[in-house]
């Protein structure tokens, strides 16, 4: 006959200690796995944002380097025109819709991104300081243009602050940066031409 006490295994008090001990690096992981996650969605904006920047420069080119409209209506005989927003200006330019799209953007917008109305139709070597001008950047999808935040609230004209507490934006130089709306505006103002 076999004695009880030499059958090795798990008490039922060993099991639910090592399932406790389970649960808390669970529950430690969850939130820096939904960050991960995060991060990643915000460097997918960054990229879907650089490919519509190379797409502005590729406008530029084929049109005497002049930054692209916000939007442009043409008018057909009859009642109403048809406007053609940037991101149709910019179609033939990109392989993808996708990058239309950022990650975080809520479902149904049009797009992701807006174009800074303070630079549109400008020839990109009038630009005071390319490396400091914002050309595009997260909105809120409706309307096509974004603007600095002026007010003590942020408007849908305004940067979209949606990675982490950030916005993506792109520059008149070609590079991407993530910054806070109002770190825009202050120290420097980096909407204008000047």
């Amino acid at each position: 006959m076999k004695d009880r006490r030499s059958v090795s295994g798990f008490t039922l008090v060993e099991l639910l200690v090592c399932m406790a001990i389970v649960a808390i690096l669970a529950a430690m992981l969850f939130p820096v796995l939904s960050q991960a996650r995060a991060r990643g969605r915000a460097g997918v904006c960054q990229a879907n944002l650089h490919h519509l920047g190379l797409a502005v420069l590729m406008y530029c080119s084929d049109h005497d380097n002049v930054l692209p409209p916000t939007f442009y209506v043409v008018w057909y005989p009859g009642p109403r025109g048809r406007a053609f927003y940037i991101m149709k200006i910019l179609e033939p330019y990109f392989v993808d819709n996708r990058v239309i799209h950022c990650p975080e953007e809520q479902p149904g917008s049009r797009w992701g991104y807006g174009v800074n109305p303070w630079v549109r139709y400008c020839p990109i070597e009038q630009l005071g300081d390319p490396c400091g001008t914002i050309v595009m950047a997260d909105n809120s999808g409706m309307p096509t243009h974004v603007g600095p935040p002026l007010g003590p609230v942020l408007t849908k004209d305004n940067p979209v602050e949606r990675h982490l507490g950030m916005a993506n934006f792109w520059f008149a130089d070609g590079h991407v940066k993530a910054m806070k709306a109002y770190a825009t505006v202050r120290p420097k103002m980096l909407w204008d031409r000047y």
